[in-house]
């Protein structure tokens, strides 16, 4: 069987390699996580405050925005709500943006383990301004991919029910909306570190899109893989919020939370950006390059 087609053994050694180095280099990952996540969180508050200066001027003042919400939701239909929409892209987008390059920049250092075994903290500032503009565009280009349809069914269903989606079109847009997610992001899952890599963004979509399609078994297995380790780790969570379940526990709930995102943050993303490295680095042959003599090739830490 080639290195490059999915398999049991293909998956458990993808995920052992992933998780081994992140836990390996945790250190430097939760130094550069903290440092990355201030400098988003600075760059962050500079654009809200330049947003919210933008917002007052055009609308005429907080009662001129106010004045807008009120006729939106007097007169909902569907041209009101892409205005809606739009509106809150505008705003969201901007406010999403560093933390776009944040997440791009872990998995340079991603790479940078995968192909020497270690990393340091002033990597990720590195990638963080050297890719600045290419990982903010691919993320958005990300978010609106897995965002946008449901957002629009939505859209949808709400102007064909007094602007409520409930019972069986909620249910509908549920399935659609999870399933959308889970695929599309999936097959999108190759595009940071076809950024990282030195692809322009649109190339970068096309090498991941085409990744995912040709080996989609290999592609989709890592990555539902991750999703679902996720999931698992949030689910004690879920079950201390439920206000009436069984396992409802406030306090219990709020300690977990916090114990949720160390592992979150500073385990389970940097094994992720390790893992997809690998995958990438496995699928798009690099790691069968080989060079002349007297120029070494990549070497892929834990081999393929």
């Amino acid at each position: 069987m080639s290195v490059k087609n999915a398999s049991l053994a293909t998956l458990r050694e993808d995920l052992k390699v992933g998780f081994g180095l992140a836990a390996k280099n945790i250190i430097s990952f939760v130094l550069a996580m903290v440092g990355v996540l201030i400098v988003a969180g600075l760059l962050l508050a500079v654009i809200v405050i330049c947003m919210i200066a933008v917002i007052l001027i055009a609308a005429g003042g907080t009662p001129g925005i106010i004045q807008l919400f009120i006729t939106l939701s007097i007169q909902w239909n569907a041209s009101a709500g892409v205005i809606v929409i739009g509106t809150a892209l505008l705003v969201v987008l901007p406010v999403l943006l560093p933390f776009f390059v944040a997440g791009g920049a872990i998995f340079g250092m991603g790479r940078e383990v995968i192909e020497s075994n270690g990393t340091t903290v002033e990597g990720v500032f590195v990638w963080y301004k050297s890719k600045f503009v290419p990982l903010a565009l691919g993320g958005i280009i990300a978010f609106l991919i897995e965002i946008g349809p449901p957002a629009l069914l939505s859209l949808v269903l709400a102007s064909t029910s007094a602007g409520v989606v409930v019972d069986g079109p909620l249910v509908v847009l549920s399935v659609f909306s999870a399933v959308w997610w889970l695929l599309t992001s999936g097959m999108l899952s190759m595009l940071f570190p076809a950024i990282i890599d030195g692809h322009s963004v649109i190339e970068a979509l096309r090498v991941s899109i085409r990744l995912a399609t040709k080996y989609v078994d290999r592609v989709l297995s890592t990555w539902l893989a991750l999703v679902i380790m996720a999931a698992l780790l949030a689910s004690p969570l879920l079950l201390l919020s439920l206000p009436f379940g069984p396992f409802f526990h406030p306090l219990g709930a709020g300690s977990y939370a916090v114990l949720f995102g160390i592992v979150f943050v500073f385990l389970l993303v940097p094994a992720a950006s390790i893992t997809l490295n690998r995958v990438y680095l496995i699928l798009s042959g690099e790691d069968h390059a080989r060079r002349e003599d007297d120029t070494p090739g990549i070497d892929i830490v834990g081999g393929v």
